[in-house]
């Protein structure tokens, strides 16, 4: 039997229990439904029985036909701002991916590197993670795997024998999980959360506040990456021929041309906006982005067409998005959150904060490992550990970035979408991916423990 079939087994068993099914103390039957229906999509999205898009779209209706909101309702619930905010900020995606400025990125960081393997590791994680702060990690995860083809083809990097191979293949995708942390626009988890906890607290955190919380992590989590990779790999080096090659297509790449002047305009000024929106309330996030994204196809602008805008913009992770938002309305408007949040708070009760957030961050990191579906998990954990935080007297938002940053990237194993692109190559296995991962695993719990609550509080939030 394949996973399809089991998660749409599964899945049948567990909408029937949600519905006939005597719900807990403390929790309302709607309450149970909802969470039922949450760990159906669950079961869909990780057993892939549907496209993800279409799991999320029979997540919708299921709230309505089960009662568990009424349609009108739970569908005004998935267009939220948050849902323009992600299709606004592809744009980004769209016009770097049309320029040289990835490729020039890595002919520099080469040069830089020389025949040092390790620095080169270095580079590459660095510049995945940097670019992936203001684009989607798939295309950039996608971008700097296939500058690094070449470049493996160079060494001879076989697959299963080249340590190069093992370091750049398990480092790149997460390097772009790793670059979302860095602003709010990094990546859709980020967004998500943000959303969710608006809803649940009615605060917010501006774009600049993000970045001071975030930039640190990045940067500390792809060192930390790197080192543990090149220390358990130990990469081969590069070759003097194989530099004298990259010195020659380098020349070849010449000034930047119009367009290319006119995305770094582009992108340079939405990130101005975005953190003047720190002080000035009429720029908001998504309305910068939107009107930049018109922006981009004024006449004599013009950074892209119709149609590469269509095909460049993930329908389905639109869809996702919108569809956690719908269960996760009906899991908050019916209680079931509030309820999980009861027992966790009842197992927390009479521990210290740090404590608290080292359990909470150790959950997260290992659940994330075996636990793809970020979405789904932020729509299930946001209210409650907003709860948790008000009982045990620290701010919601701690728990709001632990949330993003524990979901938004893993080490551990290689069942993550992003992971996914280069474990099919065959530089590694899952067993290098556990290897490699533990270090820098480790070192995200303390981080999320300890530099978050200290930032948050630095930020005055």
């Amino acid at each position: 039997m394949t996973k399809k079939y089991i998660g749409l087994i599964l899945g049948v068993i567990i909408l029937a229990c949600a519905k006939y099914m005597s719900p807990p103390a403390g929790l309302s039957p709607q309450g149970l439904l909802s969470l039922g229906i949450l760990a159906v999509g669950i079961v869909l999205w990780i057993c892939e029985t549907f496209p993800s898009a279409i799991t999320g779209l029979f997540l919708m209706i299921l709230v309505p036909i089960f009662g568990a909101m009424d349609m009108n309702s739970a569908f005004k619930s998935f267009g939220n701002t948050a849902v323009f905010f992600i299709i606004a900020t592809f744009s980004v995606t769209i016009t770097l991916s049309k320029t040289k400025i990835p490729d020039k990125i890595v002919a520099r960081m080469m040069l830089w590197a020389g025949t040092d393997s390790k620095k080169l590791v270095l580079g590459f994680l660095l510049c995945t993670a940097t670019v992936s702060t203001i684009m989607s990690n798939t295309p950039v995860a996608l971008m700097f795997l296939g500058l690094s083809y070449p470049i493996l083809k160079a060494v001879n990097a076989k697959p299963g024998f080249s340590n190069l191979g093992r370091c750049l293949m398990i480092g790149i995708p997460i390097a772009a999980m790793i670059g979302g942390f860095g602003t709010p626009a990094g990546t859709n988890i980020n967004i998500l959360t943000l959303s969710l906890f608006q809803e649940a607290t009615g605060s917010s955190v501006s774009f600049l506040q993000w970045m001071v919380v975030g930039i640190p992590m990045y940067l500390v989590m792809t060192v930390a990456t790197w080192f543990s990779l090149v220390k358990v790999f130990k990469p081969e080096a590069i070759t003097a021929e194989i530099l004298a090659e990259l010195r020659k297509k380098t020349s070849q790449f010449g000034k930047a041309d119009a367009y290319e002047q006119k995305v770094k305009i582009a992108i340079t000024t939405l990130f101005v906006l975005w953190i003047a929106g720190s002080w000035v309330p009429a720029l908001n996030t998504t309305t910068v982005a939107m009107v930049g994204l018109v922006a981009m196809f004024l006449p004599k602008i013009e950074l892209m067409t119709w149609d590469e805008f269509c095909k460049g913009v993930p329908w389905a992770v639109v869809i996702v998005f919108g569809s956690v938002n719908v269960v996760a309305a009906a899991v908050l408007t019916n209680g079931a959150a509030k309820w999980i949040a009861g027992l966790f708070i009842s197992s927390i009760h009479g521990m210290a904060v740090l404590p608290i957030l080292i359990l909470f961050s150790l959950l997260i990191v290992c659940m994330h490992a075996v636990f793809p579906v970020g979405p789904a998990a932020v729509a299930m954990f946001t209210a409650p550990m907003v709860s948790v935080a008000t009982a045990g007297g620290f701010s919601p938002v701690i728990t709001a970035f632990i949330l993003a940053f524990g979901f938004g990237a893993t080490w551990l194993l290689p069942i993550n979408p992003v992971f996914l692109l280069t474990y099919n190559e065959g530089y590694y296995t899952m067993l290098d991916t556990l290897k490699g991962g533990l270090i820098p695993s480790l070192v995200m719990i303390v981080l999320l423990a300890i530099w978050v609550p200290f930032a948050v509080a630095l930020i005055g939030l």
